[in-house]
């Protein structure tokens, strides 16, 4: 099947209100139905997307290395690559 991937979510809310999963459950039926797989991609510096990705049933699948450019200290930085089979 198909695949989807989401590179960035944001919400103007403080966390905790809800807005992100709402996000996500919208995404599931905006896709189209031979989908299969959701992809989600964040800096491994990030605990607190980590920890939302998690909480949705997401999980690890792979790490991206020097996936971005502009690292803590101006340096690179690796990714991690959540999955959620739908």
């Amino acid at each position: 099947g198909r695949t989807v991937e989401i590179f960035d979510i944001a919400v103007n809310t403080t966390r905790r209100e809800g807005k992100g999963r709402q996000l996500l459950e919208k995404l599931k039926y905006d896709i189209p139905s031979d989908t299969s797989l959701i992809f989600a991609i964040t800096r491994a510096s990030n605990g607190i997307a980590q920890q939302f990705y998690e909480s949705n049933g997401f999980r690890i699948v792979g790490r991206l290395h020097n996936f971005y450019q502009d690292g803590p200290g101006g340096g690179n930085e690796n990714a991690l690559m959540y999955g959620k089979d739908l």
